[in-house]
């Protein structure tokens, strides 16, 4: 711990998992269905908007391509080199984005309950 600030001096994060066979692949996968393509729409104006908010040097440091997720799921083209899409700041938000996507896309297609009908409890 930092003594003067009382915050980790460390971090351990899990990222990078199958960049662009796994993670990226999915995400263009969910693209496909205009649920998650609007939820991705809607996450990636989100994002653009929450990088305007920071810090320019950091952005320039971590965040030069910006985080247009929905972008890179429409258009391979745009999708910036894999060193970027690998780098802690965008591998999280990326895993992130495909795990929101996939719940977006399940809560659309939910399954019926057996005992009430109506799906998920509280859910009509």
């Amino acid at each position: 711990m930092n003594a003067d600030a009382g915050a980790p001096s460390h971090a351990a994060l899990f990222t990078g998992q199958g960049i662009p066979s796994g993670q990226l692949a999915e995400l263009r996968r969910l693209a496909t269905v205009a649920v998650s393509q609007a939820f991705l729409a809607d996450l990636s104006c989100f994002l653009v908007t929450e990088v305007g908010r920071l810090d320019a040097a950091l952005v320039g440091r971590h965040l030069a391509h910006g985080l247009d997720i929905a972008t890179w799921a429409k258009e391979r083209a745009s999708t910036p080199d894999l060193d970027y899409l690998n780098s802690p700041p965008v591998a999280l938000v990326l895993t992130h984005a495909v795990q929101l996507a996939a719940f977006r896309y399940s809560w659309r297609w939910r399954p019926v309950s057996a005992t009430d009908g109506t799906g998920f409890p509280g859910v009509a």
